[in-house]
């Protein structure tokens, strides 16, 4: 989810080195996304889908901050120019294409009426830029730009990533999101949009997470940790239940549950982990459209429709991704071509 810096959104590493269990913890990220964009497409309001949105995205933070923090553990020789021009070609570029490619899908689709409102068409071009910076066209394109503005500071905040500087990084993460979230949503507020910088201060809290999440590992066993930290997440529950420390809590302890038990390669799971890049990029707004066409037009329950609606949309985003990849320039779009 190796010692490289990605959510897989990360580089290639050897079979002996990897990490399977964030591959694993990936794969229940991407399941629980696209879960929560078809669901919104087929406007079903269902009660489980709100309790998957405060995890779908924070695991993939949470991995990204445990593998960097590794890998300045490792003591390799580290240049802030090589890291920040990889993640140029790893989350800027696709970033960019992605967000052109659906921009110009919307304003076709509306051009032709094959969608009703209109969100391109009479608007002036610099709206159309903020908007498009703001992933009004896609939602899930702001996730890429925020996670390149966090990598852009991470070095900066953790140094070597000690236990007292992720600390300190995340304590301050918290305080920065809590303290001034509010005002920044009223400055920078783009209707329909999720804006990148306030989910880039937002991610920072889960990111530094798992950076102390490593660092604390390597003091205490993973195993003891789980049991810690479900002790910690019953007590936020039944004595003083904060809704923030409790995602707080259950995160860092579903991390360690995967760490102890899943750190094994799972046939399909792992290796969809692994192609979690394709599969966020692609899934939506199209592939998650034609499906939504497709199967709400079967005769079967509403659960089980999402259900095979989600599988559909995986299989269907990493056939196209896996298709992609064949290719340099599909490999440069996809942030695998450095």
């Amino acid at each position: 989810m190796s010692v490289n810096t990605n959510v897989n959104i990360n580089e290639s590493a050897s079979a002996v080195d990897r990490l399977y269990f964030l591959d694993n913890l990936r794969f229940v990220g991407i399941a629980f996304v696209v879960t929560i964009h078809l669901c919104s497409y087929l406007h079903n309001d269902f009660q489980y889908v709100k309790y998957l949105s405060f995890y779908a995205v924070p695991i993939f933070f949470i991995c990204d901050g445990y593998l960097f923090s590794k890998s300045k553990a490792s003591n390799k020789p580290f240049s802030y120019s090589t890291y920040f021009s990889k993640n140029i070609f790893r989350l800027f570029i696709p970033w960019l294409f992605f967000s052109i490619v659906y921009l110009a899908a919307r304003f076709l689709a509306e051009r032709f009426h094959l969608v009703s409102g209109q969100v391109v068409l009479g608007k002036p071009v610099f709206q159309i830029l903020i908007d498009a910076y703001a992933s009004v066209h896609s939602g899930q394109m702001y996730f890429l730009l925020s996670l390149f503005m966090i990598r852009a500071i991470s070095p900066l905040v953790l140094g070597k990533c000690s236990l007292l500087s992720a600390s300190i990084a995340f304590i301050g993460a918290l305080l920065i999101y809590n303290f001034f979230s509010l005002e920044l949503h009223h400055i920078l507020y783009v209707e329909g949009g999720n804006e990148p910088l306030i989910h880039a201060i937002w991610g920072t809290q889960f990111y530094f997470l798992g950076a102390l999440a490593f660092t604390i590992s390597r003091i205490i066993s993973p195993a003891l940790l789980s049991g810690i930290f479900f002790i910690a997440t019953l007590a936020v529950l039944k004595i003083f239940y904060i809704p923030a420390l409790f995602l707080m809590t259950s995160l860092v302890l579903i991390f360690f549950i995967f760490y102890c038990l899943f750190n094994i390669e799972i046939a399909v799971v792992s290796y969809l982990g692994k192609r979690t890049m394709g599969i966020y990029l692609i899934h939506m707004p199209i592939v998650v459209n034609i499906i939504v066409v497709l199967f709400s037009r079967l005769n079967i329950p509403s659960l089980l429709l999402v259900l095979c609606g989600v599988i559909a949309c995986i299989i269907i985003s990493n056939q196209i991704s896996w298709f992609l990849l064949k290719y340099r320039a599909g490999k440069i779009i996809l942030g695998e071509g450095y």
